[in-house]
């Protein structure tokens, strides 16, 4: 088991603060670096992993810390310098050590820690803690019997007495894809580095997702406290995994999730994720995990299992890195939460991501599946689905649910593709389209969790073109008094510049959705920012925009829109006499139009028959058959 400790701090803990807390474990304390340096790992004297301790992050961004860790992350002004110590409570003095760590800094500098109550500034005494276990992965066979005793290697131990808690139920199937699970993908690639399409909606077409684990150099950068765009740490961080929730009735994406550290634009050491509570337990079968991967908690040679007790799992650089790394190994990544954890969007399209599971523990079935509700079991080193005596997946009764709320959420999904020439500058279609509906621009953008650098479209641009001509997925949010979260997937075509864009703002029950603004948004995108296609969906969920451990309301289609570009492949005579009742509306230029295709009311559920109808009467132009 591992437990998260994280320090909020006003000032950037320089080298020697940093030493001050690394002698929290006293001079026999072992110190190594990982991640190119980007993460400073402390071991006991006998070479066990005990604590990860990331590079401090500068977050500059209002409401992170509330969003990401509760109301403790308001005691801290902004800009902040945010320090992550990840320890393993496999080791009792492992998370008294990494209390210790971050209760220096803010003994020497100030701020908080999160959780409440786990700073101090006490010596731990490392000295008798054990060695570490062996990779199962690495581990080699032991030798015939006829070897000679004294030369044979020893077989695997078994689990240490005390550290395997409670057992789960055996049974299931081996993993793979997630054959038979509700709501998941009807194809499935057990590939670690492809994913499946997953979570599609009705009448929405194929979306595939595809990894990219490609390393790139990272380039240090020099900021000093306060300033935008720099910090005097180097940024190691992979960059967030790009969400694959397409919504009903989407047009046909291809999304590409670039893992590859961040270069010179992005600033300082990212911040980890993961922290689990005592309540939070692994399968009694599994091996706890301290080499190679020091940060997981349980590894086997399928599967690389984190236990997570926080707020909010979000898509921090330390799970990409987690990422890469199982995919690198071959493994899926499972993380173990308890029920009251949500999932931030981007975590969510990532773990939606086939073989990685998110997994919740309940009292009843034991657990399930946080994304699909299928209760699984623990096999042959994974968590796979229990199926029942036809051979279907069971669905846990937790997963019903939670009841009819009156809270909604508006999403945005678009791509624009304009020429690359020296002048472009990426986002603004993003911000055209965050301003309309929101009355105010994106708050900070980034490539991880928590978002830390205040809305820059000239930043965000240098960072693609200098990855050009690989692909750059970035993140961005709103402001703390209206929910809001972006993504951004820039990629170079043979026809130019393509950006596909996801937006999610969050409403309350007497909060008005900005319908009447869709139509005036569809204009100006077409008419400033090469518009494509844009499908704006409504549904019934959190304001807060976090996914719950229970089924959601499905996005009802509200309005679909496609660019001159795709109008006129289509053929415009064709493209503007759907089968339905609703008509399309002409934006743009006559010789050059663009069409805006209103489908109901947004609560209407017909409106999913109505875009399939659509799509199919577009795909059947003679034009482009």
């Amino acid at each position: 088991m591992t437990k998260d400790v994280i320090a909020l701090t006003p000032k950037m803990p320089d080298t020697w603060t940093l030493l001050a807390g690394l002698y929290a474990g006293g001079p026999e304390l072992g110190v190594t670096a990982a991640a190119d340096g980007a993460v400073v790992q402390l071991l006991a004297p006998s070479g066990r992993p005990l604590v990860s301790v990331e590079a401090p992050v500068l977050v500059q961004v209002p409401g992170e810390a509330r969003r990401l860790l509760g109301p403790v992350g308001d005691r801290v002004p902004v800009p902040f310098w945010w320090t992550e110590a990840r320890a393993s409570t496999a080791v009792p003095e492992a998370e008294r050590l990494a209390g210790s760590v971050c209760g220096r800094l803010n003994a020497l500098l100030g701020g908080v820690t999160w959780p409440p109550g786990a700073a101090t500034t006490e010596v731990v005494d490392t000295s008798a803690v054990p060695g570490p276990a062996p990779d199962p992965s690495t581990e080699e066979p032991a030798p015939a019997p006829e070897a000679d005793p004294e030369k044979s290697a020893p077989a695997p131990e078994a689990d240490p007495e005390g550290t395997a808690p409670e057992a789960v139920p055996g049974g299931g199937t081996p993993a793979g894809g997630r054959p038979g699970e509700p709501g998941a993908a009807t194809t499935t690639d057990d590939r670690p580095a492809a994913a499946a399409p997953t979570d599609a909606q009705p009448g929405e077409p194929t979306t595939t997702t595809t990894t990219d684990h490609r390393p790139a150099a990272a380039a240090p950068t020099d900021a000093q406290p306060g300033e935008p765009t720099t910090t005097t740490t180097t940024d190691h961080r992979p960059a967030a995994a790009a969400p694959t929730d397409a919504q009903p009735g989407e047009p046909t994406t291809t999304t590409t999730t670039d893992h590859r550290p961040a270069a010179a634009a992005s600033t300082g050491g990212r911040p980890g994720t993961g922290n689990t509570a005592p309540s939070v337990s692994a399968p009694s079968s599994a091996t706890p995990s301290s080499a190679g991967l020091p940060a997981v908690d349980v590894l086997t040679g399928s599967t690389a299992v984190v236990l997570i007790d926080r707020p909010v799992v979000a898509l921090t650089s330390w799970l990409s890195d987690v990422l890469r790394a199982v995919s690198g190994s071959r493994r899926a990544l499972q993380i173990v939460t308890p029920p009251h954890v949500r999932l931030s969007p981007a975590a969510r399209a990532t773990l939606a991501q086939a073989p990685n599971r998110w997994i919740v523990q309940d009292p009843e079935c034991g657990y399930y599946d946080g994304l699909s509700g299928a209760v699984l079991r623990w096999q042959d080193g994974t968590f796979t689905p229990a199926l029942t005596a036809e051979g279907k997946s069971a669905v846990a009764k937790a997963f019903a649910p939670a009841g009819p709320t009156a809270e909604r959420q508006l999403l945005v999904a678009l791509r624009t593709l304009r020429p690359a020439d020296e002048h472009l500058v990426l986002g603004g279609a993003l911000e055209t389209a965050w301003r309309v509906l929101t009355g105010d621009a994106p708050a900070g953008w980034g490539t991880a969790e928590p978002v830390n650098l205040p809305w820059s479209p000239r930043q965000l641009t240098d960072l693609a073109r200098g990855r050009a001509p690989e692909p750059t997925h970035l993140l961005a949010v709103g402001g703390p008094d209206r929910p809001a979260f972006g993504s951004v997937r820039v990629t170079r075509t043979a026809a130019g510049v393509q950006e596909e864009m996801h937006l999610a703002l969050g409403h309350g029950a007497h909060e008005t959705l900005p319908l009447d603004a869709v139509r005036e948004l569809a204009g100006t995108l077409v008419s400033d920012h090469a518009l494509a296609t844009m499908l704006v969906s409504v549904r019934h969920a959190r304001r807060d925009l976090t996914a719950p451990p229970h089924l959601e309301a499905l996005p009802v289609p509200y309005a679909l829109t496609l660019g001159p570009r795709d109008v006129g492949e289509i053929g415009l005579d064709h493209a503007r006499r759907p089968p339905v009742a609703l008509r399309p509306a002409t934006l743009g230029p006559a010789s050059r139009p663009a069409l805006h295709y209103p489908l109901g009311e947004p609560d209407d559920t017909r409106n999913y028959d109505r875009l399939r109808d659509l799509t199919a009467h577009l795909k059947s132009s003679p034009a482009t058959g």
